[in-house]
């Protein structure tokens, strides 16, 4: 596969302290093109965490980078790279990735072929850590890291999606329409199946956190349960071990959150967790009103995911 970076630098963004260097890049292959706004440390380091973020619907890279604050507090604060792949209109009327069509739900082509290859370009081109490529994705983005965590278990150290769905939900329009309502019943040993068919030959467990507004009237709220159902079960399978649950209530940025943590019984690792924010809608929790879809009221959405995927590598042992 021939990948054609072309780098266009747009200068630094003064942060306290510290810079940060902001370039567009665009990536080409055989499965297709697509352009991505890279953020680095102004002072780079070996080891440096990737972290891939996929905006949502009718978002671009700076919107959405506006809104959830990644550039300060991944790039600036922790010192991580952070690379948006951005969906173009010409790809999507309303610039969503295509997380419900088949063309884009199999290993090696259409948009998980994109976005992998963009993560693999922007790991030789850096001095970013393969071992800690972490992937955050909201609504159709959500949707779509979903589906790359199932087709490329191998790439990512841990994974975090904001108001997304079940991995391979849909299978057309329709279908995407319905399953954002999350019906009931919903059927978890189907769904599982789905996600260990994609990982095969070679699927592992990679720790999965899922934040979800409770008054989310696009996405409905129990896409999150039906989402730790489906990789809850997924996991067991290939742990061969059961997940056990623990609960949490808490009262964060004026909102109750209820969180529920799964890790193996043989375990010490919480390898899913869910928290659903009560009167939250769909909008990116605690974010900065300069984005659009944020609420900055609730949960710090952005500061829970990246403590979560902190404490990931490739190298550890799950359970």
């Amino acid at each position: 596969m021939m990948m054609l970076p072309l780098a266009l630098l747009l200068g630094a963004l003064p942060m306290s302290g510290d810079t940060v260097r902001v370039e567009t890049r665009h990536f080409a292959s055989a499965a297709g093109d697509r352009g991505y706004r890279l953020v680095q440390p102004s002072r780079p380091r070996a080891g440096m965490p990737l972290l891939v973020v996929l905006h949502g619907c009718l978002q671009s890279p700076e919107d959405f980078a506006r809104g959830s604050q990644f550039d300060l507090k991944a790039a600036r604060d922790r010192g991580w790279i952070v690379v948006y792949p951005q969906q173009e209109a010409s790809n999507h009327p309303n610039r969503c990735w295509n997380w419900y069509d088949p063309a884009h739900q199999h290993r090696g082509a259409g948009e998980p072929a994109i976005l992998t290859g963009i993560i693999h370009e922007v790991l030789q081109a850096t001095r970013a850590d393969a071992r800690r490529v972490y992937l955050v994705g909201v609504s159709a983005g959500g949707a779509m890291a979903v589906n790359l965590l199932a087709l490329y278990p191998e790439l990512f150290a841990g994974v975090a999606v904001h108001s997304a769905l079940p991995a391979f939900a849909a299978g057309n329009v329709a279908e995407a329409l319905v399953a954002m309502k999350a019906p009931e019943p919903f059927d978890t040993a189907r769904a599982a199946g789905r996600v260990l068919s994609a990982m095969e030959p070679a699927g592992r467990v990679v720790p999965l956190m899922v934040l979800q507004g409770a008054a989310d009237l696009s996405v409905g709220a129990a896409n999150a349960t039906h989402l730790a159902a489906q990789f809850g079960a997924a996991y067991g399978q290939l742990s061969g071990d059961v997940l056990v649950a623990t609960r949490a209530m808490e009262i964060l940025g004026g909102r109750e959150v209820s969180t529920t943590s799964y890790r193996h019984s043989r375990g010490t690792t919480d390898v899913i967790i869910i928290s659903l924010v009560t009167g939250l809608g769909h909008a990116w929790s605690g974010g900065d009103k300069s984005g659009t879809f944020t609420d900055s009221a609730g949960p710090d959405a952005t500061g829970r995911f990246l403590e979560f995927l902190a404490r990931h590598a490739l190298a550890e042992r799950i359970p």
